[in-house]
């Protein structure tokens, strides 16, 4: 089989460097999972994957050296592929993919697993190093691959420039300023904990709903005049505090492709915002629902992404400790809802899942969002003991959604 071609690296910017470091001892890789209509050979699926590497320049690379000397280095190898018997789980493959972790100093830092349908059709389970793509990137290779599947056509990327020189240039990061933390709630400040990685298979839990549902909830948010994203963060605070949490922290991330108006890519180009609420408050389900809808707007304001651009550039972590730091304090939460909105409408692509992750963080707990063909899939992935909220959560979302629904309590 022949290789992608050669087209050259970089020095890895402070952010990716900080995931690099935290990658040291954490894994951290995403699993994208993408149902096709049609039948797809381990041939033509190598295939699209070497198309793809020429294409997407960080899908062809490996890591060298660590904290400030690490750099994307080209890699010629293809992607590696596995195939599954016939109607294997997604969920299953998933679940092994947070087993292992990707040797990032051997290229390429993406592998695809590919599950036959007795019926026809395919399933295509992409897992992705988190050094060189996020949630929305990793999204924008699997459709990618699924144009080039179906016979189509991609145009090639240039290799990504760190978002951190990116967003300099246009703009975000200027001088420091001085930011008061005096009135931070205490219960928002508290960092997590890393837990050390044992290889430990992780709940992969996975819901959709229906149209009319999915249609119920986008119009419900409309009239409410808040987000889908804002009122999924809402269930997630209304399901774990069923469950005797007084207080629950959700992790949001943002895509700066949109906040800042950053090019698409296959790369790493996020940011997050946490929002907290606490059970006894008082405050309806909807009410909750516009207060984190406003405060994911005020971490999207240029002065937050400039604070965020200062910090990265000024102080990125040099050391493994030090990323361990900043990752367990700024992705403190109860609970990360990843949602990557609408999957383009593609008459070969019936379903997209995801991202399933896990980041090595106590009591993590990840929701993946993703809407296609009209209805919004949910993923959960976590180590907590015992059912995962899904079903909590979709009960939430009903109980505000059907006819004459009334507001509950977070």
């Amino acid at each position: 089989m022949s290789r992608p071609v050669s087209r050259g690296g970089r020095a890895l910017g402070p952010f990716e460097r900080a995931i690099d470091l935290y990658m040291e001892r954490n894994p951290v890789q995403f699993t994208l999972v993408g149902e096709l209509r049609r039948t797809v050979t381990r041939g033509r699926l190598e295939s699209a994957l070497l198309r793809l590497q020429e294409v997407h320049p960080l899908l062809a690379v490996r890591i060298e050296g660590s904290g400030v000397t690490s750099a994307f280095v080209p890699d010629e190898w293809p992607v590696p592929v596995t195939v599954l018997p016939e109607d294997t789980s997604w969920r299953s493959v998933a679940v092994r993919e947070q087993q292992d972790p990707i040797d990032t100093r051997h290229g390429p830092l993406l592998r695809a697993s590919l599950i036959p349908r007795r019926a026809q059709g395919s399933v295509v389970v992409l897992t992705f190093a988190h050094q060189i793509a996020d949630g929305i990137g990793g999204l924008h290779a699997l459709h990618d691959l699924v144009e080039v599947l179906a016979g189509g056509t991609v145009e090639n990327d240039v290799l990504p420039e760190p978002m951190e020189d990116l967003m300099l240039r246009r703009g975000h990061g200027g001088e420091a300023d001085d930011t008061s933390t005096d009135d931070i709630d205490p219960r928002m400040a508290a960092p997590t904990a890393v837990i050390p990685f044992e290889g430990a298979a992780p709940h992969v839990g996975a819901v959709a709903l229906d149209e009319d549902a999915t249609a119920r909830l986008l119009g419900r948010c409309r009239s409410e005049g808040t987000t889908v994203h804002a009122a999924l963060c809402a269930a997630a605070s209304v399901a774990l505090s069923r469950r005797g949490l007084d207080f629950v922290r959700v992790l949001s991330p943002i895509d700066l492709r949109r906040s800042a108006a950053l090019p698409s890519a296959v790369s790493v180009r996020f940011s997050a915002t946490r929002t907290g609420s606490e059970a006894s408050d008082g405050s309806g389900f909807w009410d909750l629902a516009r207060r984190t809808s406003d405060a994911l707007s005020e971490g999207r304001a240029p002065e937050t992404l400039d604070a965020m651009v200062r910090a990265l550039v000024a102080g990125p972590p040099s050391t493994v400790d030090e990323a361990e730091a900043m990752i367990t304090t700024t992705n403190a939460a109860d609970v990360q809802v990843s949602n990557l909105g609408l999957a383009r409408d593609h008459e070969e692509l019936s379903a997209v899942w995801g991202p399933v992750q896990i980041s090595q963080l106590r009591k993590e707990r990840m929701l993946g969002v993703v809407t296609t063909g009209g209805r919004l899939r949910l993923t959960e992935t976590t180590h907590e003991p015992g059912p995962g909220i899904l079903g909590d959560l979709v009960d939430a979302l009903e109980e505000q959604t059907r006819p004459g629904g009334g507001p509950t309590r977070p």
